[in-house]
């Protein structure tokens, strides 16, 4: 008859002892902040000077303008998820159909979507600023 303990003690499937795993981990983390750091400011002194501006082209171009935030990926982003919040917030309300809750039915069909539409805004204003703030640099470099 097998014992208590190893009826229900846990078993070890690969057979080796995970728990000093923690060090390996903290040791690759320095390392892995080194060789960025070291990475980070090697790309920074070497590719994204001021001198490969307007002389790069196909993929360094696109890497050379995404590094220097040129064009913000944020705003297309925004309208994704905001699509997809407006369409779970209106099926989503469906639900309170079969339950006889009609009222909370309209009420996030019209304020769930109001609020949705009002926070997004308030965000893409920030986008907005930015990109009205970049033409005028534009403009009075010229």
């Amino acid at each position: 008859m097998a014992s208590y303990n190893s009826l229900y003690s846990t078993p070890s499937y690969t057979g080796y002892d995970l728990s000093g795993g923690s060090d390996a981990v903290a040791i690759w983390m320095l390392i892995a902040a080194i060789l960025a750091a070291v990475g980070g400011v090697l790309v920074y002194v070497l590719f994204m000077t001021k001198k490969n501006e307007g002389k790069l082209k196909g993929f360094a171009k696109w890497l050379y303008e995404f590094l220097h935030f040129n064009k913000l990926s944020i705003e297309v982003v925004l309208k994704l998820t905001y699509i997809v919040a407006a369409i779970f917030i209106t099926l989503a309300a469906f639900g309170y159909l079969g339950s006889s809750m009609w009222y909370l039915f309209f009420a996030q069909i019209i304020v769930g979507n109001i609020v949705l539409r009002i926070c997004y805004e308030l965000i893409l204003v920030l986008v907005l600023l930015w990109r009205n703030t970049e033409d005028i640099k534009k403009a009075v470099k010229k």
